[in-house]
């Protein structure tokens, strides 16, 4: 009986997290984090928290409602990541943060396993670098 409660309030709390947006203003992401238009294609929904001159300020959420991802974009469809990012399990431990530059990873990513511990990190360089490096 307590598990069943438990459960009950925990998809409430999901629901309502997203029942508050207007209907139609759902943002959605597929796996790979790239937005959808098909509900049954997400795994994630998004909200934008905050616009500034620097871009889009955008946090997703697994569809049970726990953090995925926050972050900037430069624009409102969300299509080109640039700023800071952070990654979470579904546990809420942190599986890496980085910056994106133009869309693309860019400098050292800091990565985590599922437990918290650190994994070894990832440095990305963006197509304009390597192509400055293959000309010279």
């Amino acid at each position: 009986m307590k598990f069943g409660l438990a459960l009950l309030t925990t998809c409430l709390l999901a629901f309502t997290a997203f029942g508050s947006l207007p209907d139609g203003s759902e943002i959605y992401m597929t796996n790979h984090m790239e937005v959808t238009d098909n509900k049954s294609d997400a795994s994630f929904v998004c909200e934008i928290v905050e616009e500034t001159d620097r871009g889009y300020y955008v946090k997703a959420y697994f569809l049970t409602g726990e953090l995925k991802m926050e972050g900037w974009f430069k624009d409102k469809e969300l299509m080109q990541p640039h700023g800071e990012f952070i990654y979470y399990y579904q546990n809420g431990q942190i599986e890496s943060k980085g910056e994106f530059m133009e869309g693309s990873k860019f400098g050292l990513w800091e990565r985590y396993d599922f437990e918290g511990n650190p994994k070894s990190e990832k440095i990305y360089a963006t197509l304009q670098i390597m192509q400055a490096i293959s000309e010279k």
